[in-house]
């Protein structure tokens, strides 16, 4: 049966291109047997929620002012290299990203804005082609107070795969998104914490 989970961020904040393995027959199988597959197509083709968690010691302030401000962004995003755009309601903005040795860009519009709780970007375009394989991509952060001196903050990425072999290809995509997730999260802990 499929496991219920929660909803996108960073673009997953410019979300890395990432070099996913080929199906097999014997992934398929697994992946058919562990009841990770969906006999409904509805299901199957429903919306994916990947998120990821940390608890950041800094007010609520300071992390969302880490994450809102293009410039500060940049210096903590482990992936990012350059952003031009606005953080800020129906603003686009381009990430130039650099994973391993493999640039890339994306084009993201600001869908969801809530100061100091909420931002998610809609992927317009990236570079890698894993927008070609999904639909109604997002990423984004949700924050919230944990006290007067500590952040919680969820890093949030949601999409609908588009054909039989991306929902093969689930159970890596998933493990690719948080690994991806938690680098975005701990280069956020790190500046935010200094």
């Amino acid at each position: 049966p499929r496991q219920p989970s929660s909803h996108t961020t960073l673009g997953l904040a410019c979300m890395p291109r990432q070099r996913m393995a080929r199906p097999t027959v014997l992934a398929f199988y697994k992946y058919r047997v562990l009841g990770s597959s969906h006999d409904d197509p509805k299901e199957a083709d429903a919306m994916q929620d990947i998120a990821g968690e940390v608890t950041v010691n800094a007010p609520l302030a300071q992390v969302w002012k880490a994450i809102q401000d293009p410039g500060e962004h940049v210096a903590w995003h482990p992936f990012a290299t350059a952003i031009d755009g606005e953080h800020a309601p129906g603003a686009v903005r381009t990430c130039t990203v650099q994973v391993g040795r493999k640039p890339g860009t994306t084009r993201e519009r600001c869908t969801a804005y809530e100061d100091e709780n909420t931002i998610m970007w809609a992927m317009e375009h990236d570079s890698s082609g894993f927008s070609r394989m999904v639909a109604d991509w997002q990423t984004g952060f949700r924050l919230a107070p944990q006290g007067p001196g500590a952040t919680r903050v969820r890093a949030v990425s949601q999409f609908r795969p588009e054909g039989p072999v991306v929902r093969v290809m689930m159970p890596a995509i998933r493990r690719k998104f948080h690994q991806t997730q938690r680098a975005i999260l701990h280069g956020l802990k790190q500046h935010a914490e200094r």
